[in-house]
């Protein structure tokens, strides 16, 4: 939190707002009814700035501060720009059929401590809990790109370098899968199997694998496919740094991948 509100304030203070406007596209003058006067000099002494953000959701550019500067200059700050991306992404509003998600890993830009960048660098991830999801969720963000691009005059380039589809298991081979679990023989000293209470023949997995990709293949040939894993205690969440788990249910797994094959095998 505290390194939010150091962020927001370098932002504010830079910038030295003195007015607000809205207009739907950056290069047509803003009409005096869409603009409200503010005087904030008693706040920032003086100081002359502006600051320009769009709104995917309703493809508006705004401004605040000189709008002659807004208007005609661009910002000698590569931070800013990249910034203006980075929160825009953040403050995409979730998909109403679905759950989804967006996630900005690494941010670049820059190769010394005191010049301006020439170019940035971002990598991010979308999903999904469906393909129409997440296919949404990537044309938003490409529009938030471009809008951030736009406001500071800049070029852009995105690149798309992987991705899954959304697959479901067939009910009859996931129903196979479970009863291969639930009949699974305790192995000779007496273990390798799996407690019957914690087997499950459906269940949402809330996550995305590549392996779906795979599943629609095999579906579009006319063929059976389910997706399973094997629980286990873990030592940390999934993409944490100590994530890791308890390698005691790799033999049950191996055990039951080999009664599925002789099932399939007749």
């Amino acid at each position: 939190a505290m390194r939010r509100w150091r962020w927001g304030w370098m932002i504010v203070v830079v910038l030295l707002l003195s007015a607000c406007g809205t207009g739907e596209e950056p290069a047509q003058p803003a009409s005096p009814t869409e603009q409200e006067e503010a005087s904030l000099s008693w706040i920032f002494q003086g100081v002359r700035g502006c600051a320009v953000w769009y709104d995917p959701a309703q493809d508006v550019v705004s401004w605040c501060g000189d709008e002659t500067l807004c208007r005609t200059q661009v910002s000698p700050c590569s931070t800013f720009k990249i910034i203006s991306a980075l929160l825009g992404l953040h403050a995409l509003p979730r998909h109403g059929h679905g759950t989804s998600r967006i996630c900005v890993g690494r941010l670049e830009g820059g190769s010394s401590r005191n010049t301006v960048p020439a170019s940035a660098f971002m990598a991010c991830e979308t999903r999904g809990n469906n393909s129409e999801v997440n296919d949404d969720m990537l044309r938003r963000a490409r529009d938030v790109i471009a809008g951030a691009a736009a406001m500071h005059g800049l070029e852009w380039q995105l690149d798309v370098v992987g991705g899954a589809p959304s697959a479901a298991s067939d009910a009859a081979f996931s129903e196979l899968l479970a009863r291969c679990a639930r009949e699974l023989p305790p192995d000779a000293r007496g273990g390798g199997c799996f407690p019957l209470p914690r087997i499950r023949e459906q269940g949402d997995m809330g996550a995305s694998d590549d392996a779906t990709t795979l599943m629609r293949a095999v579906q579009a040939e006319g063929g059976l496919a389910a997706y399973a894993f094997l629980g286990a205690d873990l030592a940390a969440g999934h993409h944490q740094p100590g994530f890791d788990f308890d390698e005691a249910v790799l033999w049950p797994g191996v055990r039951w991948l080999e009664k599925i094959c002789r099932e399939l095998a007749g």
